[in-house]
């Protein structure tokens, strides 16, 4: 599969955000998940993995472009909580998919592709 069929990969962090604890601390934390489920995801290319990749990158990008300053650093303080266990920054990625894009239905679409998480 091509990069157009999983979504862009996360940016290095902005320098716009250097200035917030939350996100300077959480982000980097989303590159090193996302670079390990692409790697697994080059090499297997399993639907599970790539479900794995692209939780990744909702959540780096919800960081990148959430609605407003205070929804970013809410999810960065959420990546932040994980303590750095991926299963558990996993699980946070798979929530908002869940629960707030999937629940957009047609607009989530248009959501996830301004996002960059699919084509």
């Amino acid at each position: 599969m091509d990069e157009q069929e999983i979504g862009t990969p996360l940016p290095e962090l902005p320098r716009r955000y250097y200035n917030s604890p939350s996100i300077f601390g959480a982000y980097p934390q989303i590159l090193s998940l996302e670079r390990n489920e692409q790697a697994a995801y080059s090499r297997d290319g399993t639907e599970s993995q790539r479900k794995r990749l692209m939780y990744a990158r909702i959540v780096g990008y919800l960081i990148l472009e959430g609605p407003s300053d205070q929804a970013r650093v809410a999810v960065a303080l959420e990546v932040i909580c994980c303590n750095n266990e991926e299963e558990k920054l996993l699980a946070v990625g798979k929530h908002y998919f869940d629960h707030f894009l999937r629940a957009c239905k047609l607009p989530c679409y248009f959501f996830l592709a301004t996002l960059k998480v699919l084509p």
